[in-house]
């Protein structure tokens, strides 16, 4: 067993029986005066312990560790200043024409294309009826020019030349192939839901439905929207990832469609939240969706199904674990070489798991690819949630998200907060810019809590090379991680001695010196570095 050197400390690996011997020193630890290193749990093994000592050692919690978080912090949106729409914004936008549909041209003289009609919106529409003239002109009223322009690129992303009718999409999707509807979980943002079709059609035998509601300027309470141009960005993220020319991407979701749609919510999505709600009390968080119009609109994202998310998942062995990190590792990897590819947001309820069957591998000297890839491993990794990624669109577009909103970076409790906060010293408020080092962040958070899980059967060989793995990657990426906390830059703070009060002086920014040799900075680097020491 191959363990990295490291400023090492006294710990109680987890998972294991009786005596591990643990070297404590503390000689060549880097005395920082403007931050202390945090220390990683594991990386203190003694380099001539046996595997037998390993296995042996005592079984001891690790109290750093929480129940990790199943999403992203809430954003308030309760203090959110909603613009003014404008009396009379141009109409760009057509619904489907029907049989049963009016257009523009049959609107009384005294009524304008522009103008909302008095007609009572509050009616849900009918299963087989497109959105009405009347119902998109309300929601169009709305919005602020700017989102009306925001609104034509998000169906420009989706593929889509007009707004659907939400009870047709269903009626169309789930009803006439045989559906059924079932919730099974939900986000900050958005319901999740899972459809299983009988019927064969467009789409697949099964999908998950992500009902994300936009933000067109109207206010419901204790209902939280999505900004349009976010969702843009993640339906764009998602297809890119899909069209870059690298097996691992195969890790990423794939989506099997998005569609703009309006109306109320339906019925049937209701029923499923209340079951869900019923059945998952303390799962389910968010408000009742009952209080949305016929003029609501929404973005439906229909994506594959990719199991259970990582933080409720039972592993049974070190392997699993193992495949389930480095499939994760090989695919933001190939996303770094291909479109300098950030998550920034990879906590354990963004990775879902699935069970295979694995094939067999012969490779005489197999890689970390071959043992542990999808196609030759019992478990499967899937990646999914890029609101707040960054990427190189292939038309030289950078899309980021601003990261404006404080909550984020107010959570305590779990570690998961602690990487949003260092995530912001590290870019310094560059948030379009390329860090890699965010990836290194959150595989660092993920390899800890898969080592820090509960204890598997007791097996020797493969196990030992998949503890090992993991084990090395936890040293790599803590050092690397330290690194970059040391590296980051800082405002820099000025004080009068003659005076008791602390004053701030100006808001410069300052780097220490990169006193490190080939400092690991990205996934890619992980894995290289990795491979080297292993098995």
């Amino acid at each position: 067993m191959t363990v990295l050197g490291s400023s090492t400390r006294q710990i109680q690996v987890y998972g294991r029986k009786r005596n591990t011997r643990i070297v404590d020193t503390k000689e060549n630890e880097a005395v920082l005066s403007h931050t202390a290193p945090q220390r990683s749990l594991f990386a203190g093994l003694d380099v001539k312990s046996t595997w037998s000592a390993l296995r042996d050692s005592p079984k001891k919690a690790v109290s750093h560790f929480t129940k990790p978080k199943s999403g992203t912090p809430l954003r308030d949106t309760k203090n959110t200043t909603r613009r003014n729409a404008p009396c009379t914004p141009k109409l760009t936008v057509q619904a489907p024409q029907t049989q049963n549909q009016a257009s523009t041209k049959d609107l009384p003289a005294s009524q304008t294309p522009n103008q909302a009609p008095k007609k009572d919106l509050s009616a849900p529409q009918t299963p087989n009826q497109a959105p009405t003239t009347e119902t998109l002109l309300c929601a169009l009223n709305a919005l602020s020019l700017d989102d009306h322009g925001a609104l034509q690129s998000l169906l420009r992303a989706a593929d889509q030349d007009a707004v659907q009718s939400f009870s047709f999409f269903l009626q169309r999707n789930v009803h006439d192939a045989g559906g059924k509807l079932t919730k099974i979980g939900e986000a900050s943002y958005s319901e999740v839901f899972h459809i299983t079709r009988t019927k064969k059609g467009s789409l697949p035998h099964t999908s998950v439905m992500k009902v994300i509601p936009l933000d067109c300027g109207l206010s419901h309470e204790s209902v939280h929207f999505s900004a349009i141009p976010d969702v843009e960005r993640e339906i764009s993220v998602s297809k890119a990832l899909l069209s870059c020319a690298h097996q691992e991407t195969c890790q990423f979701v794939r989506l099997q469609q998005a569609i703009i749609v309006q109306g109320v919510y339906q019925p049937e999505l209701l029923e499923a939240w209340d079951s869900f709600k019923q059945e998952h009390a303390f799962k389910s968080e968010n408000a009742r969706p009952e209080a949305m119009t016929s003029s609501q609109l929404y973005a439906l994202l229909l994506m594959e199904n990719g199991g259970t998310e990582l933080g409720e998942m039972r592993l049974d062995n070190w392997a699993e674990r193992a495949a389930v990190f480095w499939q994760i590792v090989y695919a933001i990897s190939a996303a770094e070489q291909a479109a300098r590819f950030e998550h920034r947001d990879l906590h354990m309820g963004n990775v879902l798991v699935t069970r295979q069957e694995p094939v067999p591998h012969y490779a005489p000297q197999p890689t970390l690819w071959d043992t542990y890839g999808p196609k030759h491993a019992s478990v499967r990794a899937t990646i999914i949630d890029y609101t707040l990624a960054r990427m190189d669109m292939p038309d030289g577009k950078v899309l980021a998200d601003t990261f404006g909103d404080e909550m984020l970076f107010e959570g305590h409790g779990d570690s998961q907060y602690d990487v949003y906060r260092t995530m912001r010293r590290l870019v310094s408020g560059d948030w379009r810019g390329y860090y890699p080092g965010t990836n290194l962040l959150w595989l660092h958070f993920i390899v800890q809590h898969l080592l820090a899980a509960d204890e598997p059967p007791e097996e020797r060989g493969e196990e030992e090379k998949a503890y090992t793995s993991l084990l090395l990657a936890e040293q790599l990426a803590h050092d690397a991680v330290e690194h970059l906390r040391r590296t980051a830059p800082q405002k820099s703070v000025s004080t009068r001695s003659k005076r008791r009060s602390i004053q701030r002086g100006p808001d410069a920014w300052k780097v220490l010196p990169d006193l490190s040799r080939d400092p690991i900075r990205s996934a890619t680097e992980l894995a290289q570095a990795t491979a080297v020491h292993w098995p």
